[in-house]
């Protein structure tokens, strides 16, 4: 498994500096052989807890010892006390969920329904059920009774949620309510004040776009919704059975062919990839949703043969036409770029504010692909048959088994951590730093002071395999 999210070290959680080697438990060796494992280590490194994916279901071995095999919702930290957070499903087949904070059932809350951590896990966001309906308790924040209370998440550090009350939905979030008809997913924000957007799919699967409530028309998927960079503009693409087509700010962009990738400045200038000849594609999905610790799996792309495909600047097509879309697009400063993928070649695209155009082409299949604030230097994970590998400035390593890119903005380094037969090394501007550990679990956590890096991860000793977190000095 490759990990290709890029860590900014700026925006880790603020790990102190007393970071030390230290032992923080040990995996059930009574696990089922080939279960999938992972560990979730504390935002202060100190404490870890482990679970294990097999045949669908994800078990979780607490800080207490105990095993719980039902778990509803991995919910975090509980912080400073370094305590986990799990809703799991009460024994004998009983409908009430159950709250288990450090390993212990929450006694205070009875049927827990939902819950989410809040500041950075300093205050707990709590849904129950009770007698008249159910509750929603965050701090001096109480909802309720509802029909139901559902969707309780995070929105640009704040808390949002759903209420059902007489069968109409709505969307709490940034202070304001909206009307929905169905679950809003996908959230996008941007702007000051902040603008949102979102992805709704109602119970028949057909999902829609909605700008800070005005909806756009149902569809069969959607794959994501962008802002332009400052927030005066939105984006998304839909799809009906092979049609794709773009919408900016709800409105349709009118082209002659399926556009499968569409972004737009705040000029409301838009780029996007259109298909100008198809053979016979496959119909594409919306990416699935994450199970706990499982990624989302990505929606099938369409293969080399499948598709041509062409770039179309404020307007102005451009000559050069693609195997495969161009459709990770990201906004570096006034720049513009873009992504297009196969199993074997990857092209990489970078559109100036002007509208000039430069391509690249890379032998293997790009993974997201980070680019420095000033957008002078990029790195990425790329796969090719003989494996994984990192590229920094044009400079390729490997092959690993396990890959995950961080930066320091204080001293503008990049760096990695990665895994090859079995052995973990980070290494920052070239330089390998061996870390006693057989592998490493994400997120990665870094001192504020950028010196060191804290890294949780597996070490076999003896007959068991044990959980550690490495103090790895990156000066």
């Amino acid at each position: 498994m490759t990990v290709i999210s890029f860590i900014l070290a700026s925006a880790v959680f603020g790990l102190q500096e007393d970071v030390e080697d230290a032992r923080l438990g040990a995996l059930d060796p009574l696990r089922s052989p080939g279960a999938e494992t992972f560990v979730h280590g504390s935002p202060d490194s100190r404490r870890a807890i482990s679970s294990y994916f097999n045949e669908g279901r994800e078990s979780f071995r607490l800080e207490n010892g105990g095993i719980e095999k039902d778990v509803v919702k991995w919910v975090g930290w509980k912080m400073p006390e370094a305590k986990s957070i799990i809703l799991a499903k009460s024994p004998g087949g009983l409908e009430r969920v159950r709250m288990l904070i450090g390993g212990i059932e929450d006694k205070e809350h009875k049927d827990v329904r939902d819950a989410a951590l809040l500041d950075e896990g300093q205050h707990l966001a709590v849904v129950t059920n009770t007698p008249s309906g159910m509750m929603l308790v965050a701090g001096d924040l109480k909802v309720g009774p509802c029909e139901s209370i559902q969707g309780l998440g995070l929105l640009a550090g704040k808390l949002r949620y759903v209420t059902v009350e007489g069968g109409r939905r709505k969307l709490h979030c940034l202070e304001k309510d909206y009307d929905l008809e169905g679950t809003p997913f996908l959230f996008a924000t941007a702007g000051s004040p902040l603008r949102v957007a979102w992805v709704e799919r109602r119970a028949d699967g057909k999902q829609r776009g909605v700008l800070e409530g005005a909806p756009g028309p149902w569809c069969d998927g959607i794959g994501g919704i962008y802002f332009s960079p400052q927030g005066k503009h939105v984006a998304w693409v839909t799809r009906e059975e092979r049609k794709y087509r773009a919408w900016i700010d709800g409105t349709e962009l009118a082209r002659p062919h399926s556009v499968v990738a569409a972004r737009v400045r705040d000029d409301g200038s838009v780029i996007h990839a259109e298909l100008v000849k198809e053979h016979e594609p496959r119909v594409a999905s919306t990416p699935t949703a994450p199970v706990l610790g499982k990624a989302p799996t990505p929606a099938p792309s369409r293969s080399p043969e499948e598709t041509e495909v062409q770039l179309v600047i404020g307007g102005k097509v451009q000559d050069r036409v693609f195997k495969y879309p161009v459709a990770d697009f990201e906004f570096v400063g006034a720049d513009l770029f873009g992504t297009g993928r196969s199993k074997e070649q990857s092209l990489l695209v970078r559109i100036s504010a002007s509208g000039e155009v430069s391509y690249e082409e890379v032998e293997g299949r790009v993974g997201r692909v980070f680019r420095t604030p000033d957008g002078r230097r990029r790195a990425f994970t790329v796969t090719t048959d003989e494996g994984q590998f990192v590229q920094i400035d044009g400079k390729r390593s490997g092959p690993f088994t396990k890959i995950e890119l961080f930066y320091l903005d204080f001293t503008k380094k990049i760096g990695f951590v990665a895994v090859k037969d079995a052995k973990v090394q980070v290494v920052v501007e070239g330089k390998a730093i061996p870390v006693a550990l057989s592998d490493f679990f994400p997120p990665l956590r870094i001192t504020k002071s950028q010196l060191t890096l804290a890294l949780v991860g597996l070490q076999p000793v003896r007959s068991t395999t044990e959980i550690w977190v490495r103090a790895v000095p990156l000066e």
